[in-house]
């Protein structure tokens, strides 16, 4: 059983409720799901103040990958591709 898919641990469950995640939403408004390009780790992780507020989806190399390039990419909710002010983006489109 992976991580992503155990029983939430009571202080995980603490902290989802604290940041007004319940278990029928997919992720809480103060949260994003992050993304490893390249060997597609994800985990819910708290919004940064620089992601755009229609980000659902941030892709950044993970520490255990290292890209150099380090790019980060912002999706919205339905999964296109996103600039740093929230706008779609030609790509996704």
């Amino acid at each position: 059983m992976s991580k992503s898919q155990r029983p939430l641990s009571p202080i995980e469950r603490a902290i989802d409720a604290a940041c007004g995640y319940k278990p029928t939403d997919d992720v809480a408004p103060s949260q994003v799901w992050l993304e490893c390009p390249q060997c597609g780790r994800k985990q819910r992780v708290a919004r940064d103040e620089t992601d755009p507020p229609s980000a659902y989806r941030v892709r950044f190399s993970c520490p255990k990958c290292r890209d150099e390039a380090r790019i980060v990419e912002y999706f919205d909710a339905q999964g296109r591709k996103i600039d740093c002010d929230g706008n779609i983006s030609e790509e996704g489109r």
